[in-house]
């Protein structure tokens, strides 16, 4: 599967490459670019398609479904990315750990007590949880910014990884 990521295919011929290998492997999703354009495959129902300008959310499930962390996510980011000049708006976004309200969880087949831990944008686990948090930024220029953020079972910093490099 990283052959995709390091092929250099565009995004048709990645998509192409994911319905063919797709059903291969456990359910995932794959958000990636050629540096052009965006794609997005979902093995479940075993689709992909090229992503315009937006905002888009991405959780345990398809692209934008519109559970309440998903929802709120989106319009934070939306707000956030108005006077974005660090990572610290968006960091606090993926670190918010406040659940929805009952009657907002969506009906997933777990028990109401893991529908509210699933329902922050950061969960808090001692056998599941948030584990990492990226961030990833791209200019005008082509310059790309990667941020990652580890997190132990209670949530606390383990580790950041920051990397930046020159696309294409």
């Amino acid at each position: 599967m990283t052959s995709i990521l390091e092929s250099g295919a565009s995004v048709a011929e990645g998509l192409a490459y994911l319905r063919g290998v797709g059903a291969n492997y456990n359910g995932f999703n794959l958000i990636f670019s050629d540096g052009e354009r965006l794609g997005i495959y979902e093995s479940v129902p075993g689709s992909g398609r090229e992503l315009g300008p937006g905002i888009y959310g991405l959780s345990n499930h398809l692209l934008d479904t519109p559970w309440p962390k998903v929802q709120l996510a989106k319009t934070r980011l939306e707000a956030a990315l108005l006077g974005l000049t660090d990572t610290a708006p968006l960091l606090d976004l993926l670190r918010d750990d406040r659940p929805a309200s009952d009657a907002e969880l969506p009906r997933t087949g777990v028990s109401l007590e893991w529908e509210r831990l699933l329902s922050s944008a950061f969960v808090r686990a001692p056998d599941y949880g948030t584990r990492c948090s990226t961030i990833i930024r791209i200019d005008a220029r082509g310059r790309a910014y990667f941020d990652e953020w580890s997190w132990n079972s209670v949530g606390a910093d383990i580790g950041r990884t920051k990397l930046q490099f020159a696309l294409g």
